[in-house]
């Protein structure tokens, strides 16, 4: 039976070859954040643009090791407040938005599962929260724009409800195959997030490691732990790897009450 070796605690990919003999984890591979632009590289008068992050502490402010977050849409609105389009942050948490041409213009932030925390808190603005929390809107943005623009309006989001999204990765320890005639991959899972931001857990598999993430096989989709007694969590996929093949996996964090998944 392959033998399992842990891999180094960091979030990604883990790997496992099909066949028999010695079955190694590799390091996981590391979430590789979409290309951008710099500001120098951007039309100032066009972009706007920010970053949205988690607020843990409540503060208003992005404090070191507060994680960003993916996915959380922005709206852009004309000045009479009619939605023109919108984009998505990335994996970074970071998002720009083309205008149309000059005038005045919000931003509207519609995070599934959080409110916005309080805004324009601390003496940095390029840290702080731009949005009315009640609104989830900025205040007018007039032209002429600067490069300041392209990176300074940003959101600052908190659970409300009671309910507070994963937004954290979570790690690949290893992977073990059951013993036949069982035919799954059991992962070993070490989870960082608040225990009730978390109901359940997506895992996904390649047989191409390069993929994007957003184009890997969901082999598991809102799966409880399957062991309570043991430490950590262990989740299975429901397939080995075929022989001489290799299965690439990655793994998220989800919360079905506002159907949001960590980051992978």
């Amino acid at each position: 039976m392959p033998t399992n070796s842990r891999a180094t605690g960091r979030p990604g990919a883990a790997r496992w070859p099909g066949g028999g003999g010695f079955g190694l984890i590799l390091a996981p591979l590391s979430t590789v954040a979409p290309g951008g632009n710099t500001a120098g590289e951007l039309e100032a008068t066009t972009i706007l643009g920010g970053v949205v992050w988690s607020d843990i502490d409540h503060d208003g402010i992005r404090d070191p090791g507060e994680p960003l977050v993916s996915g959380c849409t922005v709206w852009l609105l004309s000045s009479t407040g009619g939605s023109l389009y919108g984009t998505l942050t990335q994996n970074d948490g970071h998002y720009s938005i083309e205008v149309p041409g000059p005038g005045s213009y919000r931003l509207e932030f519609e995070p599934q599962c959080y409110g916005l925390t309080a805004r324009d808190q601390g003496g940095d603005d390029s840290l702080d929260s731009d949005a009315n929390p009640s609104t989830r809107q900025t205040d007018l943005i007039v032209t002429p724009f600067t490069d300041i623009d392209v990176t300074r309006w940003s959101g600052g989001l908190v659970g409300v409800n009671g309910v507070n999204p994963p937004d954290r990765p979570v790690f690949i320890l290893g992977a073990r195959p059951d013993p036949p005639p069982v035919a799954r991959m059991i992962l070993d899972i070490e989870d960082p997030n608040d225990p009730a931001s978390v109901t359940t857990y997506n895992v996904y598999r390649s047989t191409n490691a390069a993929l994007p993430p957003d184009q890997w096989f969901q082999s598991t989709y809102d799966q409880l732990d399957e062991d309570q007694n043991t430490p950590g969590v262990q989740i299975s996929d429901l397939e080995l790897p075929p022989v001489g093949g290799v299965y690439y996996y990655r793994a998220a964090a989800y919360n079905f009450l506002c159907s949001i998944e960590g980051p992978r």
